[in-house]
C-alpha cells in the first residue's frame, strides 16, 4: 500500500491527475485490508491531500507526525517551499514550518 502511495505523490507532483488517483484508490484497497494503524494514517494523508483537501490533509498530516515523527514523506507535505504550509493561508506559515521542525 505504501509503494502504491508513494508512487500516487509522484504522479500528482507530475500533474499526472488519473494516474494518482488511480494508485491512491489501489493504496487505499490494499491498507483497508492489510495496514497497520501508522501505515493506514500514512494512506489517508495522502489520500486527502491527492484528493484535494489540503485543509483536512495538513490537520492529519500534524497529528501523523505527532505520532510518527520519522515518516519523511508525511512530513514533506506541510515542509515543502509548496506545500501544505504554503498555501494554507496563514499568515505565520513561515514559522509554522520552523515549529514542526
Amino acid at each position: 500500500a505504501l509503494a502504491y502511495a508513494a508512487r500516487a505523490r509522484l504522479h500528482a507532483i507530475q500533474a499526472e491527475s488519473a494516474e494518482a488517483l488511480s494508485r491512491i484508490a489501489t493504496a487505499e484497497e490494499l491498507v483497508a485490508r492489510h495496514g497497520t494503524e501508522r501505515e493506514r494514517s500514512h494512506v489517508g494523508v495522502l489520500s486527502l491531500a491527492i484528493n484535494g483537501k489540503a485543509a483536512r490533509a495538513l490537520d492529519c498530516a500534524l497529528a501523523h507526525a505527532d505520532r510518527w515523527p520519522r515518516d519523511i514523506l508525511i512530513l514533506s507535505l506541510p515542509l515543502g517551499a509548496f506545500g501544505l504550509f504554503a498555501f494554507s493561508g496563514m499568515a505565520d506559515h513561515d514559522q509554522a514550518r520552523v515549529d514542526l521542525c
